[in-house]
């Protein structure tokens, strides 16, 4: 998925790389032992929250679009998901902020490992399996000693590893035994990490990683939770390629939050086999066209060339 090249020179872009720039900045103070000023992450995370409620489908495309491996990007993407999602949650602004701030921090603690450890390409041993869990014992100690964040957000990170089903750790805590910020860090994290994956050198379509959320709902997540970010991003998000029950390939536009099977959907190549461009295409509400529905979604590497 590309941004369409007016919201990439919009002013709300610019905000956002911006923030990306910043938080590297900050991140890197971190790593190499800088002391930061208390509550450093509160104006990074009052922006985010500002960004999601006004611009929620701005922000999902930036997601979509901004997937690559950086750090910084990472960790913002994660609080934006997170921010998403908080409002249909009905939690309250001082809970989202405690969440969000928790997102951002949620792996600092890598930075405080031997990078010999973090970059190492070949397998890690049992004992280098064990360092590397202490990751979230370090961005606790970050979040709530260096940086005077609250307990609350210190739990959002140490239990961001335990799952559902209570097969995760470090104490084994399943359901809603685990901390709600933390629930909603796991499958955001799971999220933003899947669509920066590359496997034989291709991204994922993105609904395969909403398919894959799906898979692990009630084992992994918070089924509920899942409900939410596909209320946020759709079955199929803004940028999936599928295919009608007529036979014609369509690009999703937008999505409809109360019916995700049925987004807005801009016409590639008609059932009569007939090429649209950009300018001629034709957009189709599947809301509104209850004969027409899609069958599957198709590899956008095909059909956006």
């Amino acid at each position: 998925f590309e941004l369409p090249k007016e919201l990439k020179m919009s002013d709300l872009y610019s905000e956002y790389k911006k923030l990306v720039n910043e938080l590297n900045d900050t991140f890197n103070a971190i790593k190499e032992n800088k002391k930061l000023e208390k509550r450093a992450f509160s104006p990074y995370a009052q922006t985010i929250q500002k960004m999601a409620n006004e611009h929620p489908k701005e922000i999902v495309m930036f997601i979509l679009a901004e997937n690559t491996q950086d750090f910084a990007v990472e960790a913002l993407n994660v609080a934006l998901t997170v921010a998403l999602i908080c409002p249909l949650m009905n939690l309250n602004k001082d809970a989202t902020f405690d969440v969000v701030i928790a997102s951002l921090l949620h792996n600092v603690g890598v930075l405080r490992l031997p990078t010999s450890l973090t970059n190492k390409a070949d397998n890690l041993t049992e004992a280098e399996i064990q360092i590397l869990k202490t990751h979230i014992l370090h961005a606790y100690k970050c979040a709530v000693d260096e940086l005077s964040y609250s307990e609350s957000v210190g739990n959002s990170i140490l239990q961001q590893y335990e799952r559902w089903d209570g097969k995760g750790y470090p104490e084994g805590l399943s359901g809603t035994n685990i901390d709600l910020g933390s629930r909603l860090i796991s499958i955001s994290d799971a999220f933003v990490l899947s669509l920066a994956k590359k496997v034989d050198g291709k991204s994922p379509m993105s609904y395969e990683v909403v398919k894959s959320l799906l898979s692990y709902s009630s084992s992994k997540f918070d089924p509920n939770i899942v409900k939410m970010v596909i209320q946020c991003v759709g079955i199929y998000p803004i940028g999936s390629v599928v295919l009608l029950n007529d036979g014609a390939i369509c690009k999703v536009v937008q999505i409809a939050t109360d019916a995700p099977l049925r987004p807005c959907v801009q016409v590639i190549l008609s059932e009569t086999g007939k090429i649209y461009t950009q300018e001629d295409s034709k957009i189709i509400d599947l809301k509104e066209y209850k004969d027409k529905f899609i069958v599957r979604a198709m590899d956008p590497r095909i059909y956006l060339k």
